[in-house]
């Protein structure tokens, strides 16, 4: 039950688009939802040009964090406050090493629960870390988009956060979370900003641990929620109709405190 990367690089998957510019008519303004203009300079809404890397990586981050990019502690603003928390955080090493059994194991049962549920169209990864390996897992009849809050390897993605999605309401027919809201502080909002740019019936997937006992998090340097079931019974149920998967190829991961949460959006 393991898929190294260069297996599933053989198999069928997802185009991978090597520039925003293929889906530069979804981007909207992080904050104000505004429509964005392409110009030389940048992506440009009516009061901040946000900068394009290398002409193809476009950083979509609210302006107030670009403009305080050092992320210098500021007590009077809550918004560099919580992204100076993020930041912290994202210092750990926040995925296990793409040769490692475990990662090896969960890219498997990921592509085979893609596969299984039949998962096509648009599609936004969020938190996708690597686009090249993350984008892997999803069957050929995706189109790909993903979006990462830090540049690291988000070589062909969009550098943004969830809480602030730069998409257009109603753009995706999937929004999916593989193993990356565990790692953002107000998941609330992400979840609501996940459901602003799905349409209606579509798919939201969340892949996360899910933790039984031992939960604590004082001695966790990379997460910032060790979830119980119920917690996000609670939060996906007020989008869609909740499916946890439990079928043979996920069975012996689940065990240890692992879970793919399905929810079809309400019309």
């Amino acid at each position: 039950m393991k898929k190294t990367i260069e297996e599933l690089k053989r198999a069928p998957h997802p185009k991978l688009y090597d520039s925003y510019k293929a889906h530069a008519d979804l981007l909207v303004d992080p904050v104000t939802k505004e429509a964005l203009r392409s110009t030389e300079e940048g992506l440009l809404s009516s009061s901040f040009c946000y900068p394009i890397i290398k002409g193809t990586t476009p950083i979509l981050l609210p302006h107030k964090v670009i403009d305080n990019s050092n992320l210098a502690y500021d007590t009077q603003d809550p918004l560099i406050q919580y992204s100076y928390l993020a930041y912290v955080k994202a210092q750990g090493d926040t995925n296990a090493s793409y040769d490692s059994d475990g990662y090896k194991r969960y890219l498997f049962l990921a592509s085979e629960f893609y596969k299984n549920v039949n998962l096509s169209g648009l599609t936004l990864d969020v938190g996708c870390d690597n686009t090249m390996v993350s984008s892997l897992v999803f069957p050929s009849k995706c189109k790909y988009v993903g979006i990462e809050p830090a540049l690291k390897e988000n070589k062909s993605g969009i550098v943004g956060m969830a809480e602030f999605l730069p998409f257009r309401d109603a753009t995706f027919e999937n929004v999916v979370f593989n193993t990356s809201l565990d790692h953002i502080l107000d998941y609330h909002t992400a979840l609501e900003e996940a459901n602003r740019v799905l349409k209606p019936n579509g798919t939201l997937v969340v892949a996360t641990n899910v933790w039984y006992k031992d939960a604590t998090l004082l001695r966790d340097i990379v997460h910032f929620h060790h979830f119980r079931t119920s917690q996000l019974e609670v939060a996906l149920n007020q989008i869609g109709e909740l499916s946890i998967y439990n079928h043979e190829c996920l069975r012996s991961l689940k065990n240890r405190g692992f879970s793919f949460f399905h929810v079809r959006k309400n019309p």
